[in-house]
């Protein structure tokens, strides 16, 4: 995922032909998602269909994805933050008065 927002952010700075790619790129990417997304469900019903019950390998993968995902925004608000902070931009924030006088 990272890599794609790296290359289609190179792809800016093709004048022109880079936005073409951009926009072929993405769409693959989402046609790619929907393609999984499909097949995951019809492997859940026909699972469900059959009364088989969840494996815990597959929940053991929800959990590993949540918590990376929490991970990653948390970083990622803690980045953001340092980058405001180190513009000045936090410290005039929380000095501001919460009042509305």
């Amino acid at each position: 995922m990272a890599l794609s927002i790296l290359v289609l952010e190179l792809l800016t700075l093709i004048p022109g032909f880079g936005a073409l790619v951009k926009v072929a790129l993405s769409a693959g990417e989402v046609a790619l998602a929907g393609l999984f997304a499909r097949r995951y469900l019809a492997w859940q019903t026909e699972r469900e269909a059959r009364g088989v019950a969840v494996a815990f390998w597959e929940m053991g993968l929800l959990v590993g994805w949540m918590l990376m995902l929490l991970a990653f925004t948390a970083a990622s608000v803690l980045l953001v933050l340092y980058v405001l902070q180190s513009l000045g931009l936090v410290q005039g924030f929380l000095a501001a008065p919460m009042g509305g006088s």
